[in-house]
């Protein structure tokens, strides 16, 4: 029998006996009250408090004790295991990516959110993100890399899709979650190597949007484990990434494992292949065709500003030397332009979402960061309004706005020897890659 609830009068002798003999009501004290200390029965002194008890009836364990912290505590309460199911036999995932004159990248995110006593399990599926794509294809075995193939999608315009494959139930707050990987037995390579495996903060307004509730615990399984993990949702992302002309692909073993105090641990268990290919169509082909400055915009030079239409290869314009930590004439060594319809003003600077502008933390920043590692490889903050931006004379300027510039727009993108620039007066990244 518990201890009462908040409407009733309790006694700490019978506290004791409710945490010694499972039973508030037990008429058979072998002790005194005299050796009842509230501090002892408190902080587990006496006999350790129950707290795998489910609900939150139970003492805190510091001071100031007191007996209302025992409402309706029951000693003797069993909480009940997880239970863990995948949903619509969902234990393997691929994908495969191929795109004919453009990088390729195919990416599956593992993660996962709490909401109360429950956590879902997704695999968030990524391919055809880049200018080009249209053929990526993804699917799941029903076994551990293993038994019915099932596409998830067909062959065309397949990119950021969710697909809950486990859930647990009966979880207690209690539980920690750490992701781990390790090469699939047989199955060709792991994934290795800068840009292969990243955990992610992914954006709480993704779908689905609850944040995770649950705490990281590091895994110490795997032959990668994830050792700084985000804060806010719980994840790891596997990529694939292929150049024109080349390819890439892994396979890997996800193991999720929530570790508890008290209760029984438990693994998730899934794995996940993926594949890019790139595919030269033309060998003229510049490497980059995601570029990125508006066409109205003034780049400093040399001389003063000039249009960005003005703008040569050989011009001299003003670029940062981080090394030195000051401004540089130096030779614009390429120049791309292309239409594009994903352009942004910040404050005065219109550039496509995917550019990274500098921000006088000494980071970048971009409206899309998504889309930035995407198209060029960089992982960047995600612009805010209140970041402040690096400006040509050496002041700053705060965001105070960012609005969608409607329409197709020519853009442009230069190169430089410091892979920076300055538009509108700000400093801008350079993000045509290098030719292969």
């Amino acid at each position: 029998m518990a201890v009462p609830a908040a409407t009733t009068a309790i006694s700490l002798a019978k506290i004791r006996d409710e945490i010694e003999n499972n039973n508030y009501n037990h008429s058979l004290y072998g002790y005194t009250s005299s050796s009842t200390s509230l501090k002892d029965i408190s902080d587990g002194s006496i006999d350790t408090i129950n707290t795998a008890n489910a609900s939150a009836d139970r003492p805190d364990g510091s001071a100031p004790h007191a007996m209302s912290e025992f409402f309706s505590y029951d000693h003797d309460k069993v909480s009940t295991n997880p239970v863990l199911s995948y949903v619509g036999g969902k234990r393997s995932f691929y994908i495969v990516e191929a795109v004919e004159g453009s990088d390729s990248e195919a990416r599956i995110y593992i993660w996962c959110y709490r909401t109360g006593t429950t956590i879902k399990v997704y695999a968030r599926m990524q391919g055809n993100g880049d200018s080009g794509g249209d053929s990526a294809d993804a699917g799941y075995f029903t076994g551990l890399n293993s038994g019915t193939e099932t596409t998830l999608t067909g062959e065309t315009d397949f990119h950021n899709v969710n697909f809950q494959f486990a859930q647990i139930t009966n979880v207690d707050s209690g539980y920690k979650v750490g992701f781990s990987d390790a090469a699939v037995s047989g199955q060709g390579n792991q994934h290795s190597g800068t840009g292969s495996v990243h955990t992610i903060n992914m954006d709480a307004g993704t779908n689905p949007t609850t944040a995770v509730r649950t705490t990281f615990w590091t895994a110490s399984a795997g032959n990668t484990t994830q050792n700084t993990p985000p804060t806010t949702i719980n994840a790891v992302r596997y990529t694939s990434e292929a150049l024109t002309d080349d390819s890439d692909y892994g396979y890997d073993r996800v193991t999720l494992h929530f570790k508890h105090a008290t209760l029984a641990d438990f693994d998730v268990v899934v794995d996940v292949s993926t594949e890019a290919e790139g595919v030269l169509v033309d060998e003229g082909e510049e490497d980059c065709p995601q570029c990125c400055i508006h066409e109205s915009m003034l780049i400093a030079t040399e001389e003063d500003m000039k249009s960005i239409h003005d703008i040569k290869i050989g011009d001299k314009v003003i670029s940062y030397n981080f090394e030195t930590e000051s401004n540089e004439l130096v030779e614009v060594e390429d120049l791309i332009t292309i239409e594009r319809d994903v352009d942004y003003k910040v404050n005065n600077l219109i550039l496509t979402e995917d550019h990274p502008v500098y921000l006088n933390t000494g980071k970048k920043a971009s409206i899309n960061p998504e889309a930035t590692l995407l198209n060029y490889k960089q992982e960047v903050d995600q612009i805010q309004i209140g970041d402040i931006m690096v400006k040509l004379d050496g002041t700053e300027e705060v965001i105070q706005s960012i609005e969608k510039y409607e329409g197709t727009h020519l853009n442009y993108a230069i190169k430089t020897k410091h892979n920076n620039f300055y538009a509108d007066g700000i400093l801008v990244d350079s993000v045509i890659l290098e030719k292969k």
